[in-house]
């Protein structure tokens, strides 16, 4: 995508104050840490949401987050994730982790290495000793997920131990979302066959 485009794109998000004041819970407070220690400005998140309704299964919910680029920050263009649920609230939630992981990333070297985040390549599982994992992370080579479900294959950003897991019910959910719009669009096709 131009340079020009997704500028444009970002510039046309239409930003939701009061449904980002009713979710600022959980991952957005987190959100909004990561990108205080990023140094980019809270006037520059946008968050706008979406409504579909499926007719007659279930409405979809779609929150887009976006960190609009810095003026005080001329390295880091912008950022823009989407997530969707059956629910808004896990929508925004969902969205938030994807964006702090994204801001982490960006500015891993200059921000967050000393920082209480951590980049780890892959979950650490509750039966774990989770200093000796992260010790022996830190000095194996970075790896990506390929067929193991154990690493993850994005930015190499974890903040939850079960990360994987999430993007596990996450797929679930798209493909129960894709099965049911197929669904709904062919009973819509057969009521207009009676």
């Amino acid at each position: 995508m131009k340079d020009t485009t997704a500028r444009d794109m970002l510039e046309k998000v239409t930003h939701e104050p009061e449904t980002y004041a009713r979710h600022r819970q959980d991952l957005v407070l987190e959100m909004e840490r990561v990108l205080r220690t990023a140094g980019i400005s809270q006037e520059r998140v946008k968050l706008s949401t979406q409504e579909k309704e499926i007719y007659p299964y279930y409405i979809s919910r779609t929150a887009v987050l976006v960190v609009m680029p810095d003026p005080r920050i001329p390295e880091f263009p912008r950022e823009m994730v989407s997530c969707s649920g059956l629910l808004l609230t896990t929508a925004v939630q969902s969205a938030a982790r994807e964006m702090m992981k994204r801001i982490i990333a960006w500015f891993w070297n200059t921000k967050f290495k000393n920082s209480p985040y951590k980049l780890i390549p892959r979950a650490i599982f509750a039966t774990e000793n989770v200093t000796a994992t992260h010790a022996s992370i830190a000095i194996a080579p970075s790896r990506v997920q390929g067929t193991n479900k154990v690493l993850i294959h994005t930015t190499g950003a974890h903040l939850l131990h079960a990360d994987c897991l999430l993007r596990d019910v996450e797929k679930d959910h798209r493909i129960l979302q894709e099965e049911l719009m197929v669904c709904a669009q062919h009973n819509r096709t057969l009521h207009e066959e009676l």
